[in-house]
């Protein structure tokens, strides 16, 4: 995936150099791959979550995923979240293809089984 052929690709120093902006607060490394179709099963979903083995390779931390330009996410997310450190889900809707819920963001926890907890998702506009 893009990140493997990245770090692969870059001389070391550039991995560093990577790596300090991501301290500094300058660069957030989300934990979603690329934008999911509406029609990605599950273990299409899982996959695109092995970037973050990477990630915690080189200890860069990964709290929030970010789905774009999709409208909706698969139900099996969540669980799949609660086995790494992402905490917070931030969405962004296709007006093209939907209709705007709210004429700002709003907040939302994402209730899941109650052993399970909840992840909190903020929805936004693009």
């Amino acid at each position: 995936m893009g990140n493997k052929e990245y770090l692969r690709s870059r001389p070391a120093t550039q991995v560093e150099r990577f790596k300090k902006r991501v301290a500094e607060g300058r660069i957030e490394v989300t934990g979603m791959y690329e934008n999911m179709a509406e029609i990605s099963d599950e273990n299409l979903m899982y996959d695109f979550l092995q970037p973050l083995k990477e990630f915690d390779k080189l200890g860069i931390p990964v709290t929030s995923a970010m789905q774009n330009d999709v409208n909706g996410i698969a139900w099996c997310m969540p669980d799949y979240f609660k086995n790494t450190d992402v905490r917070y889900l931030i969405m962004g809707i296709n007006m093209t293809r939907s209709i705007l819920p709210f004429d700002k963001p709003t907040a939302f926890w994402w209730k899941l089984l109650p052993e399970r907890g909840c992840l909190p998702s903020v929805p936004i506009t693009i």
